[in-house]
């Protein structure tokens, strides 16, 4: 299955809240600011940690919501053929959910990105 073979990270903004979907190759892991909107102008700081299996969402250093990995991933191959890092959601071909990211293009500014410490 085609799923089995994805491998991404992608971060957007969806009605105000943030949406993290992370998937090491065995299903897709949903991290989300549920309650509080971020859609306000104001520069947001927006941390994703993963540690083993262990996933992580801060915003302005404050833990919005944690989750794990499915049983038997642990290491995101991202970028790769199958993935990769997206910023304001997903590609349709990649979205397996068959729910919308986002249907509406990212419009903002990213001030700083950094991952894997780069």
């Amino acid at each position: 299955m085609f799923q089995n073979k994805q491998n991404y990270y992608s971060v957007s903004l969806r009605r105000g809240q943030v949406d993290i979907r992370i998937n090491a190759g065995r299903g897709e892991v949903r991290l989300a600011s549920e309650g509080f909107e971020f859609g306000d102008g104001k520069y947001h700081s927006i941390m994703v940690t993963k540690n083993g299996k262990k996933i992580e969402l801060r915003i302005d250093d404050v833990l919005h919501s944690s989750s794990s990995l499915p049983e038997g991933s642990n290491i995101v191959k991202a970028p790769g053929t199958a993935g990769g890092l997206f910023l304001g959601g997903l590609p349709i071909e990649i979205n397996t959910t068959g729910k919308a990211v986002s249907s509406v293009p990212l419009i903002g500014t990213i001030k700083d990105a950094i991952f894997n410490d780069q």
